[in-house]
This record gives C-alpha cells, structure tokens and sequence, in this order.
C-alpha cells in the first residue's frame, strides 16, 4: 500500500477512493481493514475477500474499535460519511448476507428499483462518542 497508495493521494478521502479502485480492479486474497487519516478526516475502510469493499467517515466527536473482525454495522447509501464499491448492494442481496432483511427488519439499498431503505446492518466491533 505504501506503494501504489500513498504517493498518489493528498487526503484520507482520496485514499479511500484509490485503494477501491485497485481493488475493484484487482481484487483482495483476504479481508483487511485500513485506516486513512488527514488533517480534516479520518476514514475506517474494510475490505472483505474478492472485490468488494465499504469505508466510513469517522466523525469528529467519535472514536472507532476495530478489534480485527468487521466492525462497519451499517451503511447509508445516501450518506457522504460513506463509501462503497460497485455492486456491492446486490452482492449482499444475491447471498443473502443481510440477516436483518432476511427477517424483514432492515434493507440493503436505496435504489429506487429495488424498493429497499438506505441502510443495511453487519456486526460490529465498536464506535463510540467522545466525553
């Protein structure tokens, strides 16, 4: 990462937006989180096996745990604070990897076409307010 990220980018959201096309392109072996940060944001960016990824902006009044499992609970596809690859909604719906929608209690996705809320639900680690 240090080298084909890094000296491509001048911020947390720029990294973000570059590692996902590396992966969208070449895919990912294994699952990995990676943490980008700047002056102005931070963003928490997991990547699950094959192509597929999500980032979320940490807020300035919050802090993030990532104890080495997937921590991202739920994603707002309508929400700036959050980054996705493509076709990552119908990936989760074609495999069914939405609990939560399974039981009729939450969706994956705000496309008009598949008639679904803006948000879906995956375990998570920890994200907490500052005091």
């Amino acid at each position: 990462m240090v080298n084909v990220v890094l000296p491509y980018i001048d911020s947390a959201r720029g990294g973000v937006k570059r590692l996902g096309a590396l992966i969208a392109k070449y895919g990912s072996a294994a699952g990995n989180s990676v943490l980008f940060s700047d002056k102005d944001e931070i963003w928490y960016m997991e990547i699950v096996t094959g192509h597929h990824w999500v980032a979320q902006r940490i807020p300035d009044d919050a802090y993030a745990i990532a104890a080495n499992r997937v921590s991202i609970q739920e994603v707002d596809f309508t929400s700036d604070d959050f980054m996705w690859s493509a076709g990552i909604q119908d990936f989760v719906a074609k495999n069914k990897l939405n609990p939560d929608l399974e039981a009729g209690t939450s969706a994956i996705s705000s496309a008009p076409s598949l008639n679904r809320t803006a948000t879906t639900t995956l375990p998570v680690s920890g994200m907490g307010k500052r005091s």
